[in-house]
């Protein structure tokens, strides 16, 4: 996914979202600390700017949460070379590292 794209994730209830890269969804998935963009949602839609070209994947779980959700995922923006405000208009938020779960609101 290339840098600037826009990722919107719209739930049916409260959850866990996390944006990750390939390094990251592979220590995630081998029970290890990773780092993530997002934390827990508590309202939708949430959007994502995409930080620099990799490929990303979205976690969406409620572990600790409880209850079931759905999520549908899409791509809802790519930039074009002069569109630099764009994802600002569309109100993507570029979300800092971490790794202890924040709160989205």
């Amino acid at each position: 996914m290339s840098k600037g794209v826009i990722i919107e994730v719209i739930l049916s209830g409260s959850a866990y979202v996390r944006l990750v890269d390939t390094k990251n969804f592979h220590r995630y998935k081998l029970g290890r600390s990773f780092d993530y963009w997002g934390g827990v949602a508590r309202k939708s839609p949430l959007r994502f700017l995409i930080p620099e070209s990799n490929r990303y994947f979205v976690l969406v779980d409620t572990d600790g949460i409880g209850g079931t959700v759905t999520a549908d995922v899409q791509v809802i923006y790519t930039p074009a070379p002069a569109d630099d405000n764009k994802a600002e208009k569309l109100g993507a938020v570029e979300l800092p590292k971490k790794h202890s779960d924040g709160v989205l609101l």
